[in-house]
């Protein structure tokens, strides 16, 4: 933010990733106990969360993104798992269980890396050829 020392900075995004660190594993341990109706809301603001922080340009910030999504991977696995083991499976844990949950922002997010990777070497192609052009 305007205004902040570069200290002030660094203190802020230093809080954040604690809590981070702190609170997004609650939210997803609850995806797991909380009512069939709510976890797909919960668990997909959870995914736009991990991605938003994935996206970060500072290292720090999209490292939790990405060790958050991980943490959500890891519950939907065991919800997974233990809807497997029970024999009483209904339409909307099915539902909650799907990995588009996670797969769909993360996708759109690992495109646009994708693409932008493409452009910067595209660039960086055409910049070598011009140089050598040049010699």
């Amino acid at each position: 933010p305007a205004g902040m020392s570069a200290a002030e900075q660094g203190q802020l995004m230093t809080t954040l990733l604690q809590r981070m660190d702190r609170y997004y594993p609650m939210l997803c341990e609850q995806a797991a106990l909380i009512r069939a109706e709510y976890k797909v809301e919960l668990i997909q603001q959870l995914a736009a969360i991990g991605v938003c922080w994935y996206q970060q340009n500072s290292i720090y910030l999209s490292t939790a993104g990405i060790k958050a999504l991980m943490r959500l991977a890891n519950t939907l696995s065991a919800i997974t798992a233990s809807q497997s083991s029970s024999s009483n499976r209904s339409a909307a844990g099915d539902q909650t269980c799907s990995w588009a949950l996670l797969l769909d922002p993360m996708t759109a997010a690992v495109t646009a890396d994708v693409e932008l990777v493409i452009v910067l070497a595209t660039e960086q192609v055409s910049e070598a050829a011009r140089q050598q052009q040049q010699q």
